[in-house]
């Protein structure tokens, strides 16, 4: 009797030990499981983290190629103008040596000195003219957020949508921006939240009634990365 009970505490004893061994090997595959879901989880946020910082660095350095570019070609013309203004000074200053050097005719004779005149009268008088570079403009529609605008918006030709200008300084990287008046308003007074009041102060209260916007203050914007970024909002009127 004693043996019976031996042997059925024996097979007891081995289920037991069989469960746990199957409850130990189930909490270890979860473990595992759930360890590389973490990972790729991980890898996956990490991967279009760096998948957007190099999409942003290479617009960065598409902005800086065109605006490098731009400069270079400025330079090239400056010194051209330059170089043009050199040659016609030259030739202005050899023109006036050489009436210099003139012999003196009739000195010596008591008669009145008789206007020489020019060796070739055909000749017309060198002038030095200046040109004034006038500043590059730049056109936006709405900002997309408070204070800024998109590199990408922007144009160098005025379009149907375009609702501001900036006008750039030599530098190109800052200027000073106002609103287009006479632009189509239509949609931008109906929602000045979004069109205007974004980058704008307006020195009168907003009229259903109005028709038209003047400015009374440009503000000023920098270009930051990839962003004109407004730092002193426009000053406007509802007219």
């Amino acid at each position: 009797m004693q043996y019976m009970y031996i042997t059925i505490a024996n097979v007891l004893l081995a289920q037991e030990v069989t469960e746990v061994n199957h409850a130990s090997n189930n909490l270890i595959w979860i473990s595992i499981t759930v360890t590389s879901i973490l990972i790729t989880i991980v890898c996956f946020v990490t991967y279009m983290r760096t998948k957007k910082q190099l999409k942003n660095l290479k617009r960065e350095f598409k902005t800086y190629r065109n605006r490098s570019h731009n400069q270079k070609q400025k330079q090239d013309h400056l010194i051209r103008e330059n170089e043009d203004l050199k040659k016609k000074l030259e030739t202005v200053e050899k023109h006036v040596k050489e009436e210099a050097n003139k012999p003196q005719e009739n000195s010596n004779t008591g008669k009145p000195k008789e206007v020489d005149t020019p060796l070739y009268p055909d000749e017309k008088p060198n002038v030095v003219e200046f040109k004034q570079i006038s500043k590059e403009k730049i056109y936006l529609p709405s900002p997309f957020e408070e204070l800024r605008f998109s590199v990408e918006d922007s144009k160098k030709e005025r379009n149907e949508t375009s609702l501001y200008v900036i006008e750039l300084d030599s530098e190109e990287n800052s200027g000073a921006i106002k609103i287009l008046e006479d632009a189509n308003f239509k949609v931008a007074l109906n929602s000045p939240k979004k069109y205007l009041e974004l980058v704008c102060i307006a020195e009168n209260a907003h009229d259903i009634k109005a028709n038209g916007i003047v400015n009374c203050k440009p503000g000023k914007v920098i270009l930051e990365a990839q962003d004109w970024v407004v730092t002193d909002k426009i000053h406007i009127k509802y007219v």
